[in-house]
């Protein structure tokens, strides 16, 4: 006598649980990116703001150093020639203030250099990832 076995049926409260869940973990990454674009958004139009801040920053930076590159080589060939510390101070407070200058040029250029990277928008663009690494194939 032959026993009769019933096939296999899939637990249809299983599937549609799994199914549920898969919609639900769907969902919120649909929101997540939706946050995550908006986050980008803002960040591009305040990043837009320096780009134009480093573009005239960089386009200062030009005379300024043709100015301190003329103030140094008229101190020194005034060094040389005349050997007199009161004209030689002068052109060297000269040269002094282009050089403060162009520090702080340099200074606000890494500035508004650093923004252009949009750092809020790669640090939850590498939280999301992780969180995906960490938990594979769960929604």
């Amino acid at each position: 006598m032959m026993s009769e076995e019933a096939p296999l049926a899939p637990d249809t409260d299983s599937v549609k649980s799994d199914l549920g869940a898969s919609i639900e973990w769907l969902q919120s990454l649909g929101v997540m990116a939706a946050a995550l674009l908006r986050l980008a958004i803002a960040e591009i139009s305040l990043a837009k703001e320096d780009a134009g801040r480093l573009l005239i920053s960089s386009l200062l930076m030009i005379p300024l150093l043709v100015l301190l590159w003329i103030a140094l080589t008229i101190m020194a060939g005034w060094i040389v020639f005349v050997q007199t510390a009161s004209v030689s101070l002068a052109l060297a407070v000269f040269a002094a203030i282009q050089l403060l200058a162009v520090v702080f040029l340099l200074n606000r250029i890494k500035t508004y250099r650093r923004s252009l990277t949009l750092p809020a928008t790669r640090e939850q663009m590498l939280a999301i990832l992780d969180e995906i690494r960490r938990n594979p194939g769960k929604p």
